[in-house]
């Protein structure tokens, strides 16, 4: 990845998880939320796949330096949702 342009291209890695993600997912957050309020634990699910996996594939340097050629809003999402 070197430009926005880009970003099309990449768009195969990503796919929306499947049901046994999903079943994953829900029984560790049941897990995780009563644990987390009883002993005052933030949590965070990560679910920020835009620019995150822009940084992956070109640096942080990279990612900011094409947030700021073309700040556009949206156009480092890389997920399923997307058209295009």
């Amino acid at each position: 990845m070197a430009s926005p342009a880009d970003v099309p291209i990449v768009r195969h890695l990503y796919t929306p998880p499947d049901a046994q993600a999903h079943a994953w997912f829900a029984a560790r957050i049941g897990q995780v939320k009563p644990f987390a309020g009883e002993h005052g634990v933030p949590v965070q699910a990560w679910s920020a796949f835009g620019m995150d996996g822009i940084v992956w594939l070109t640096g942080v340097e990279g990612a900011v330096m094409m947030a700021m050629d073309d700040p556009r809003p949206g156009i480092y999402r890389l997920w399923w949702k997307q058209g295009g």
